[in-house]
């Protein structure tokens, strides 16, 4: 199934949504007795995961995705940061079935992310400027 958690969510549902993905990460025996982290250093401001591709992605205030592989112990190597926005990720959305990482920046830059590469395959810029708020605020 599909998750996302845009910036400004339900933060209850979305950490049971989180709690649920480290059940079944641990019903399959592939937690240690270690907490699962990622020191991003920066806050980060959306979540999402892919039970498919076994993935957790954030994003924060440094403009970065960070792709998480939890089944990797090493922290040197089961990071992945995607660059490519110009302001702040606000909003990240996964479509297991399409291989496809939707992003949203308040640069009002949404890119689509090919999983299985990593690499941008289409970006959409919004060069409208709106009042009062100029700025993309969800992926729906």
């Amino acid at each position: 199934a599909d998750a996302a958690f845009i910036m400004e969510p339900d933060w209850v549902a979305a950490l049971q949504n989180l709690e649920g993905l480290r059940q079944r990460l641990e019903g399959e025996g592939a937690l240690s007795s270690k907490p699962m982290t990622i020191n991003a250093g920066v806050s980060q401001t959306c979540v999402a995961f892919s039970e498919r591709h076994r993935l957790i992605v954030c994003g924060g205030k440094d403009n970065l995705i960070r792709v998480w592989n939890p089944f990797i112990a090493d922290p040197a190597t089961n990071v992945t940061k995607l660059a490519g926005h110009h302001g702040r990720i606000i909003a990240l959305k996964i479509l297991e079935r399409h291989h496809i990482m939707l992003s949203a920046s308040v640069d009002k830059c949404i890119r689509l992310w090919d999983l299985r590469t990593m690499k941008v395959v289409q970006k959409v810029q919004d060069q409208n400027v709106y009042s009062p708020v100029d700025r993309i605020t969800c992926l729906a």
